[in-house]
């Protein structure tokens, strides 16, 4: 009930955030953010090897391939999504990586 009336009635200790004209600010080093990371030349490291997506335990990743069209790198991502609302942030996805892009 204190919590109900400090939300009602607190005034200034209770933020609010109108979402359609102001944005929250989101830090970058948030464990809900699941980057890939780049190479020296700004594509990105993942090799679309399927190994995160098939040892991740919630089967939250999804990965589609593509032909990359240099020749030095046989395929990449097309589509690498994470449903985040079913992922646990235990860190298998990470540990499985070869090329370290996530």
């Amino acid at each position: 009930m204190r919590h109900f009336l400090r939300n009602m009635f607190g005034g200034q200790d209770v933020v609010t955030i109108q979402y359609t004209e102001e944005q929250r600010h989101v830090y970058s080093r948030r464990r809900g953010r699941h980057p890939l990371t780049r190479r020296e030349d700004g594509f990105i490291k993942c090799v679309a090897c399927y190994m995160c997506e098939t040892i991740y335990p919630a089967h939250c990743i999804y990965i589609e391939a593509g032909n990359h069209p240099y020749l030095s790198i046989e395929k990449y991502p097309l589509i690498f999504d994470i449903y985040e609302l079913c992922c646990v942030f235990c860190g298998l996805c990470v540990e499985a990586c070869p090329n370290e892009a996530i």
